[in-house]
Order: structure tokens, then C-alpha cells, then sequence
């Protein structure tokens, strides 16, 4: 009598194993599918992030358009005495500021007339830099000071620094401090500070 189990149950082991082989292809689609998904949806959402970064940074560097009475300046250049100030007006549907004087009739100086007045320096060329109240200028172009400020200069000239290239040791540092009101001058007196000078030493 032939019996015909074994190959039965081979054939069954095989489909199983067909079977069991196609779920494993499925479930690895299913996962890389997913993992896709997460791919994309992370992608898309560092772009939508960096593009609203890039928005905000515009917004904040761009600022408001900036009027001197009538007439559209550019605050980074323009130095104004804060002391000339009468009101300041605000648009905010506009985006712009204007700022209205008491005196609708002034004058500036440019940096050359500083250099020429207050550091006895002819004309500006590469070998000065700028430096207005702490704050090194790097575009000297179309800057005007208020001519009502009170100006310092103090010029340092790098000649006798050795560590520095040759190249370098012709340029020439203008500080410069704009203040609205006059410096009181300081006095000192000889015999009282070397009086503190010995205190301190005791």
C-alpha cells in the first residue's frame, strides 16, 4: 500500500515556508516604508524650520525704514544728537519710524572734517580706522556726525607696536566719543593724590 503522507507534509513545509517568507518581505517594506515616512516628514519639517528661521532673521535685520523729519535715512549712518530730539513718531502699518527735530535746520560733519579739525589728519585713507564710542566702524561710507555733539578724539598710532607686521604698523586708531553734554574737566592735585598713593600703600 503506497502512502503519500510525507510528500503532503513536504509540500506543506514548503508553503509554509513561502508563506512565512513572503510575510518577512512584507514586513520589511512595511518598516522601511515607515522609516521613509519618518525621513520625509523630518525633512520637510527642518525645511518649513529653517525657512521660518530665515524669516525671523529678516524681519530682525531688516528693522523699520528710519525718517530724520522728511527724509529717509539710514540710522547706522547717521549720528544724531539725541538732545535735538522733539518726538519721535511710530507707523506701525507702515513699518516706519520718524523722528522729528526742534531744529528743522542742521548740519553734519563728515569723517574727514573730523580728522582734519580735532586729530590735524588731512584727508582719509587706508591706514586709519575708525572708532566711535567703542564701536569700530567697518563702512565709513556717507557717515554724518551731528555738528551740535561734543567731540573727543584720541588717536593711537601702532608704529612702535614691534609684534605687529610692518604692514601694519602704519595704521593709525581715531577714537572718537560723540556726547551730548560738555566733559567737566578733571582736576587733580599733585600733593592729595600722592597723599592717597601713600595710604594705599600702607
Amino acid at each position: 500500500m503506497c502512502s503519500w503522507i510525507y510528500p503532503a507534509s513536504k509540500s506543506r513545509t514548503l508553503h509554509s515556508r513561502g508563506t512565512l517568507a513572503t510575510s518577512i518581505k512584507k514586513i520589511r517594506a512595511i518598516i522601511n516604508d515607515k522609516i521613509m515616512r519618518k525621513i520625509i516628514i523630518l525633512t520637510i519639517a527642518m525645511t518649513i524650520l529653517c525657512f521660518n528661521n530665515l524669516i525671523v532673521y529678516s524681519q530682525i535685520n531688516q528693522g523699520p525704514i528710519m525718517y530724520l523729519n522728511s527724509k529717509q535715512i539710514d540710522l547706522n549712518k547717521v549720528l544724531l544728537n539725541p538732545m535735538r530730539i522733539d518726538s519721535i513718531d511710530v507707523n506701525k502699518t507702515l513699518g516706519a519710524v520718524t523722528i522729528f527735530t526742534k531744529d528743522k535746520k542742521f548740519s553734519f560733519y563728515r569723517l574727514t572734517d573730523i580728522l582734519k579739525k580735532y586729530a590735524n589728519i588731512t584727508g582719509q585713507n587706508d591706514t586709519v580706522i575708525f572708532r566711535i564710542n567703542n564701536k569700530v566702524i567697518e563702512d565709513t561710507t556717507s557717515i554724518l556726525i551731528d555738528d551740535t555733539y561734543f567731540v573727543y578724539v584720541v588717536t593711537e598710532r601702532l608704529a612702535r607696536v614691534k609684534y605687529l607686521s610692518s604692514k601694519y604698523q602704519s595704521l593709525i586708531i581715531v577714537n572718537i566719543d560723540l556726547e551730548s553734554k560738555e566733559r567737566v574737566p578733571v582736576i587733580r592735585i599733585r600733593g592729595n593724590q600722592e597723599i592717597l598713593d601713600k595710604l594705599k600703600t600702607k
